[in-house]
């Protein structure tokens, strides 16, 4: 949810007109428009153990520039000595709340740092203040990609406070501190952020001065040590100018993988997308200029430069009295709808430019996965696991206090060809957890579970009518639609049709709608052979489906398949099945195929089509429901389903066994594999 001014809320559901409006920024990180020299960089030199400077590969000093860098510190490498007593904790469980000694629940995550690891920062020698610099320019050289001044009115740096955490620290602006006067704290999350104001630096947001700028040569950072091992993740200057007076539209599409024909809200990763379109209104020359790290002219800012990867970010006005923005219209409340990373743009002639931006789910689709074995690690476990190693920090788990809908496979194991977006999405549809990004950038995964908790609290009411507080009806339209199967999957076709008369032609070929459905063997399937049908046991002419999970309450009156007669996929065999069985408690003496029942009496019946159901329920006992205080038949299906053909289609007959501990026992030889290291 979104975080806002409660006015903001009784605005929207209490305020017969809304005035609004929108706006945008852009936030360049200069360090993206420098192709960086390795004598550009300054910093402490590196521990030496030994006669060797293992620091040099495992925190070398070049990360501080590396784009991507994580939106928060919570990555802690493991160096002898600087590990502290509980602030490790089992990675495969699910939860991962290590406290210390003192009972303080720590943010960071724990891992043994190695050559090859995706994500790496910057580390001082031990006990040693941080001392780090860039340099962009040096006036005694010819501008080029690698020796321009880049404008500056924004300063991010952060510390991994899975380490020492500075008692206080400075930033050198072309050789000059200017956070003399600013408060030194740093947050919890490692992240600290200054503002140019147009004459100062502030730690407040609000004084940020999109209009003015300063020119960096140099920049550096110091940082001083309580004792242990600073870690610097970053040191960047950026540029924020605002679009708002150039933007004349806006589109963002939550979800933009999803689709409102989805059966279920589960076992989906969605991404969300914005577009906006902006016009400079300057008759004079173009304000929009394409800018890349390797452009060797030096950069204006009376310019608005698009740069790839640099991040947009939109917001709603809600004009109200007591807002805490103002511009020419009024106070307003600001909405803001997340961060957007320029994927693409085009300008044209008339200097209008078109931005297509995607949220932060970019830097996970252009991110390939390392290599990892995971044994016996939950599914979040793995998750978290994946996105630490790749330095994606952003992200948080929803889950209950008693989850059953975790799985914890016993093995699972990355194709280091794939993108982190790309295995996500896989473990998502098989743990059928769904995740998004939200409006405040984190990436947040919701089990089944959760998102069915008929415990959880409300959120928003939709009313039809006006709520005794003030409230109005906010429905405009409802539709309801009711799905009886799980797991189902659409298929929409239309065959193309031909005429040699002027008439109206007919359609070659008309499919009934029909579905896809995944569902577990409940009890085992004996092999058969269709020659000895007539020789069948129970257990060879009727195979019983149900749903993975689902509330059995849900469940009772519910088939898993809709269609009466269809094909089954069990292991590599196809199962061809004519009917579905329904029980129900007959309401009057009957005589059903052949048997005679007495009223009050079970009855078990092979329906093959709608008209059976016709026949069979009206017979059908109907018994009071305490719940609703209505009547519900005792017509019922039974979830078996009747055997026509065995190995249909070419198909191999084989037993399929319900129990899965029959498949897992195959597995057993292979516990005492001993992994070695080259």
């Amino acid at each position: 949810m979104i975080a806002v001014d409660q006015k903001v809320l009784d605005s929207f559901s209490k305020d017969y007109s809304i005035r609004s409006n929108i706006g945008a920024t852009i936030d360049i990180n200069c360090n993206t428009l420098i192709d960086f020299k390795d004598d550009d960089l300054t910093g402490n030199p590196y521990q030496v153990i030994e006669g060797k400077e293992p620091f040099k590969k495992l925190f070398p000093l070049d990360t501080i520039v590396k784009p991507f860098r994580p939106v928060e510190a919570g990555v802690k490498y493991a160096i002898s000595g600087d590990i502290a007593l509980n602030s490790w904790t089992n990675p495969k469980d699910t939860n991962y709340l290590p406290k210390l000694s003192n009972g303080t629940v720590i943010s960071y995550r724990t891992y043994y740092p190695s050559k090859d690891i995706y994500y790496k920062y910057f580390i001082t020698p031990l006990n040693a203040n941080a001392n780090v610099g860039i340099r962009y320019y040096t006036s005694s050289s010819p501008i080029s990609e690698s020796n321009k001044r880049v404008p500056c009115n924004k300063i991010v740096f952060k510390f991994e406070t899975g380490h020492a955490t500075p008692t206080s620290w400075s930033v050198l602006v072309n050789g000059s501190d200017v956070t003399a006067s600013i408060s030194k704290t740093v947050p919890s999350n490692g992240v600290v952020e200054i503002y140019y104001n147009g004459t100062s630096w502030s730690r407040t947001a609000s004084n940020l001065n999109e209009n003015a700028s300063v020119l960096v040569s140099t920049l550096g950072l110091t940082a001083t040590n309580p004792g242990g091992y600073i870690g610097v993740i970053e040191l960047a200057p950026h540029w924020v100018k605002d679009l708002t007076n150039n933007l004349v539209g806006m589109s963002i599409t939550k979800e933009s993988s999803s689709s409102s024909e989805d059966i279920l809200p589960v076992g989906n990763l969605t991404a969300n997308s914005a577009e906006l379109q902006l016009n400079g209104y300057n008759q004079d020359g173009m304000i929009f200029k394409t800018y890349s790290k390797y452009s060797t002219e030096e950069i204006d800012t009376d310019y608005i430069y698009l740069s790839r990867q640099a991040e947009v970010k939109p917001f709603f006005k809600l004009y109200h009295a007591d807002g805490n923005f103002e511009d020419s219209s009024g106070k307003y409340f600001k909405i803001p709808q997340g961060t957007f990373i320029i994927d693409n743009w085009n300008v044209t002639e008339h200097g209008e430019a078109n931005l297509f931006a995607l949220d932060y789910a970019k830097i996970l689709q252009e991110t390939i996965c390392p290599d990892m074995i995971c044994d016996g690690y939950s599914a979040i476990a793995i998750i978290r696991r994946m996105l630490d190693s790749v330095g994606f920090t952003n992200y948080n788990f929803n889950y209950t206090s008693d989850d059953k809908s975790i799985i914890t496979p016993e093995y699972w194991w990355s194709d280091s060809t794939q993108t982190v977006w790309a295995l996500l999405q896989e473990l998502c549809r098989d743990t059928q957890m769904s995740a998004l990004v939200d409006e405040n950038d984190v990436l947040q995964f919701y089990t089944r579970d959760y998102m069915f908790d008929k415990n959880k609290a409300i959120n928003w009411s939709f009313r039809n009518t006006n709520g005794s507080s003030g409230e109005l009806a906010n429905i405009v339209t409802m539709d309801i639609k009711e799905l009886p199967s799980v797991n189902q999957v659409r298929v929409l076709y239309s065959s193309a049709y031909i005429t040699t008369y002027e008439q109206s032609a007919k359609e070659l070929l008309s499919v009934d709608n029909t579905s896809l459905v995944s569902a577990s063997l409940q009890s085992t399937l004996d092999v058969a052979s269709n020659d000895q049908k007539s020789t069948w046991t129970d257990s060879q002419k009727w195979v019983t489906l149900r749903p993975v999970y689902i509330i059995e309450s849900q469940l009772k009156n519910m088939n898993v398949i809709n269609e009466f007669s269809g094909y089954l996929l069990i292991n590599s065999e196809i199962v061809e099945y004519d009917a579905i069985e329904y029980e129900y408690v007959t309401a009057v003496n009957d005589t059903v195929n052949g048997q005679t029942y007495t009223a009050g009496s079970k009855v078990k019946v092979a329906i093959t089509g709608p008209n059976d159901i016709a026949k069979y329920r009206g017979r059908a006992r109907s018994v009071a429901d305490q719940t609703s205080g209505s009547s519900l038949t005792t017509f019922t299906p039974t979830h078996r389903y009747r055997i026509k053909t065995r190995g249909a289609f070419g198909t191999k007959p084989a037993k399929h066994n319900a129990n899965l501990n029959y498949d897992k026992n195959g597995w057993k030889g292979y516990e005492n594999v001993a992994w070695k290291n080259k």
